[in-house]
């Protein structure tokens, strides 16, 4: 598991999609919260993103190792690679409920925010299950999740309390950027269902 973690080798393309994803998802969610006729907060420098997703990454390190590098690794050997996805998602879902009832005093962590990080809890772990499926390196798992932190601290952090329509656009272009990898993982499921029947036939 911790050889996962040290595991750097792998296509320009998994970096591409690990890296490029998020924060090329969240900023098509605000341009179309803008043609909407939303005017947009004061952004930080892009020069910040990259610095953000490699400080956030470290600290995502302990949890991928977690998550991924463990429990997705055995959810994969005794399940299909899409049931593995949506246990991965619905334990990873609420596992992150503390954090979004512990409203601060502005309210801003509310029952609507949650349940729209559920729906979107699915794709991403999609995303997660591709990339370590194909690569078995948690590094870039590590690295997806810096991204994803990264760019939601830089797209949605500036935003008022309780303005979620970007956040909600986001969610639903996640879904739509995840339909080829939901193909890819049903397609995967499929092959191993039949290998394992022309195993035990």
């Amino acid at each position: 598991m911790l050889l996962s973690l040290l595991k750097v080798r792998a296509s320009v393309r998994w970096y591409a999609l690990a890296l490029l994803v998020a924060p090329a998802t969240q900023a098509a969610a605000m341009l179309l919260y803008r043609n909407t006729g939303h005017s947009l907060p004061q952004f930080g420098r892009w020069l910040d993103v990259p610095v953000m997703g490699i400080v956030l990454a470290l600290f995502s390190a302990g949890e991928e190792l977690g998550w991924r590098g463990f429990f997705l690794s055995n959810l994969m050997k005794g399940h299909s690679l899409l049931a593995a996805t949506g246990w991965m998602a619905l334990f990873w879902g609420f596992w992150h409920m503390p954090f979004y009832f512990a409203a601060n005093s502005e309210g801003q962590s509310t029952w609507l925010q949650f349940l729209l990080f559920l729906a979107g809890i699915f794709p991403v772990s999609a995303f997660f299950a591709l990339i370590y499926s194909r690569t078995r390196s948690v590094f870039l798992c590590v690295l997806f999740h810096g991204s994803l932190n990264a760019g939601a601290a830089h797209w949605f952090g500036p935003l008022l309390a309780g303005q979620l329509l970007p956040y909600a656009l986001w969610i639903v272009l996640l879904w739509i950027a995840a339909i080829p990898v939901f193909r890819t993982l049903t397609r995967s499921s499929r092959v191993a269902t039949e290998t394992a029947d022309l195993i035990f036939d």
